[in-house]
């Protein structure tokens, strides 16, 4: 039986993006949602994206209705639920400047070009995994693709620098990992927020 629940609501704040508008927001404490506008192409401060933590799994959403079913790793597949689910992704994003009532957010979808996007990032950064620092992602303006019969939309992204781990990533990560991850993290200090964004670009 589905857990029943708002769609994009899994017991924390989250962020979504729109492939047929562009449009990245996040939810409000009245649940609600705000939209972050571009600036110059580029939404306005790049966010922290956990993609060594990331949990893969089956995802079925429809109106008023949420499940979501964790791989035990990010390559060890389980079977299909049924046709309501789809491949899709959990990964924690940070960043005070964009969403600084709740700077800690989760970023969950089953989106064609959305799975794109993670895979592509994921495997940009996987040399780094283990190292206690994760990626800060500056997300760009994106025109639309052809997948099949219909469009959707592949972010753009660019890792603008690694930083350490906030310690509200270190507080709240997945309690899933890979075995290949598990393997290689490495124990790093929790950095303090303020000592790792003193520049207050994130």
């Amino acid at each position: 039986m589905p857990l029943m629940l708002p769609v994009e609501n899994s017991g924390m704040p989250f962020i979504r993006y729109s492939s047929n508008e562009d449009l990245w927001s996040h939810s409000t404490e009245n649940d609600g949602m705000m939209d972050i506008d571009m600036v110059d192409g580029k939404l306005p401060a790049p966010m922290i994206i956990d993609v060594e933590n990331i949990d893969m799994g089956w995802l079925m959403l429809a109106t008023g209705a949420r499940d979501w079913k964790p791989w035990p790793s990010v390559n060890e597949q389980t079977e299909r639920p049924s046709e309501d689910y789809k491949v899709g992704f959990s990964v924690r994003v940070y960043s005070k400047k964009l969403f600084d009532d709740a700077p800690l957010r989760e970023f969950c979808s089953s989106g064609a070009g959305l799975l794109m996007f993670i895979k592509a990032l994921y495997n940009e950064c996987e040399g780094e995994f283990g190292k206690g620092k994760v990626p800060a992602v500056q997300i760009h303006k994106t025109p639309t693709m052809k997948l099949g019969k219909g469009n959707t939309r592949n972010p753009k992204y660019e890792i603008v620098k690694w930083v350490d781990r906030p310690e509200e990533m270190l507080a709240d990560a997945p309690s899933v990992e890979s075995t290949e991850q598990q393997s290689n993290i490495e124990a790093a200090p929790a950095a303090k927020s303020d000592d790792v964004f003193d520049d207050d670009e994130i």
